[in-house]
C-alpha cells in the first residue's frame, strides 16, 4: 500500500528538463514543464535547427570550447532562446554562425553572467536577421556578433549578409558588441544592413552597445535608451544617430562610463529615466513611474520641470540592487 502511494506521487511530478548534447552544443528546455521532443529541434550537417516556440537554452557541450564547424539556424515563427555561453567562430567565407530564416522570429535572452560570441565569414552576418525576419535581444549577459575577414568583410555584425537587407532588430538589454571587421576594408554595418543592403529596422531601448562597421548603427534606427561607446554630447547623437523625440544624450552616470560614456535618457511623464528599457525595466502610466527590475536606473526631472504635483514613483522590483532617484515632488 505504501509503495503504491509513493509511486502514485512520483508519477504526478512534472517532467524534469533533460539536456541533450547535439554536436558542439547542449540544448535543454528552459521551462521543465515544457520538455522538448524530436520535432522541436534537429541536428544534421553541423547545423542545430531550432523549430519550436517552446523556451530553450543553448550552451556549449564543453563550456570552455569554441566551435569552428557547428552553427545555429532558427526556423520557428516565435523562437524563445536563451544563450548561455554559446561560442561559434567560422572562417569559411559563406558560413553564418547564427541565422534566423526569413519570416522567422527569435527572442534571444543572454543568460546572466554568460559571454556569447557569434563570428561569421566574409559574406555573412555574425547574427543574420534577413528581410522578413525579426530578433529581440535582451538579458544580463554579453553578446559579440561579428562578420570578419582578413581581406574584405561584407556582412553586418547583426543584420544582413552581403547585398542583403536586414529585417527587424530590437535590443532591450545585455552588453552587445556588433561589428563588421577586416584587416582590409569593411563594407557591412555593425547593426543593420550588409553591403549594398537597405531597409533595416533597428530599435534600441536598453543595453550597453558597441558597434563598428562601414556604418556603426543604421541611420534610421529608433533609439530610446541604452548606454553607448560612441557619441557626441553637443550634437545629441550616439553613433551619429539622433535618438527619438524627447530623448536626451547625457554623460553616463554609471560605473562603467569609461567603456560606455554616453547614455540616452527617455521621458516618462515629468521624469527622465537613464538606464533600463521602457516596457521591460520600467513603465509609465496613470502618472506612475514603475521601476520593475533590478537594472540600475537614474530618475531625474524632465528639463523645465522642477517639481511634479501629481506623478509618483513605484518600485515593484524585488531586488538587492538600488535604483537611484533624483526626482522631486511638490507637497
Amino acid at each position: 500500500m505504501l509503495l503504491s502511494l509513493v509511486f502514485g506521487l512520483l508519477t504526478g511530478l512534472p517532467a524534469q528538463a533533460h539536456a541533450e548534447t547535439v554536436g558542439a552544443f547542449e540544448i535543454v528546455a528552459t521551462d521543465p514543464g515544457q520538455p522538448l521532443d524530436g520535432g522541436d529541434y534537429s541536428y544534421s550537417g553541423n547545423v542545430l535547427e531550432i523549430k519550436t516556440d517552446k523556451p530553450v537554452t543553448v550552451s556549449m557541450a564543453n563550456p570552455d570550447a569554441t566551435t569552428n564547424t557547428d552553427r545555429i539556424v532558427v526556423s520557428s515563427l516565435a523562437a524563445d532562446i536563451t544563450l548561455a555561453g554559446v561560442k561559434i567562430k567560422l572562417s569559411v567565407d559563406d558560413d553564418c554562425a547564427f541565422e534566423i530564416k526569413s519570416n522567422a522570429s527569435a527572442k534571444l535572452t543572454l543568460a546572466e553572467g554568460s559571454a556569447n560570441s557569434l563570428v561569421s565569414g566574409t559574406y555573412r552576418a555574425g547574427l543574420k536577421v534577413p528581410a522578413g525576419a525579426s530578433v529581440s535581444i535582451g538579458g544580463e549577459g554579453s553578446l559579440e556578433a561579428k562578420c570578419f575577414s582578413e581581406v574584405r568583410a561584407y556582412g553586418a555584425g547583426i543584420g544582413g549578409d552581403q547585398g542583403g537587407s536586414a529585417g527587424s532588430i530590437e535590443i532591450t538589454g545585455g552588453t552587445v558588441t556588433a561589428s563588421c571587421e577586416s584587416s582590409g576594408t569593411a563594407h557591412g554595418a555593425g547593426i543593420g544592413d550588409g553591403s549594398y543592403g537597405s531597409g533595416a529596422r533597428v530599435a534600441i531601448s536598453g543595453g550597453r552597445i558597441k558597434a563598428a562597421g562601414s556604418v556603426e548603427i543604421d541611420s534610421a534606427a529608433t533609439i530610446t535608451g541604452g548606454l553607448f561607446a560612441d557619441g557626441v554630447l553637443g550634437d545629441g547623437t550616439v553613433y551619429k544617430v539622433k535618438p527619438s523625440e524627447g530623448c536626451v544624450v547625457r554623460e553616463s552616470p554609471f560605473e562603467d562610463k569609461d567603456a560606455y560614456p554616453y547614455a540616452v535618457a527617455a521621458p516618462a511623464g515629468d521624469f527622465m529615466v537613464t538606464g533600463g528599457a521602457q516596457g521591460v525595466d520600467y513603465s509609465y502610466g496613470s502618472n506612475v513611474l514603475e521601476l520593475r527590475t533590478g537594472t540600475p536606473m537614474v530618475v531625474s526631472m524632465k528639463e523645465g520641470v522642477s517639481k511634479t504635483q501629481d506623478s509618483r514613483i513605484l518600485v515593484s522590483a524585488n531586488t538587492t540592487r538600488t535604483s537611484r532617484s533624483r526626482a522631486s515632488r511638490s507637497t
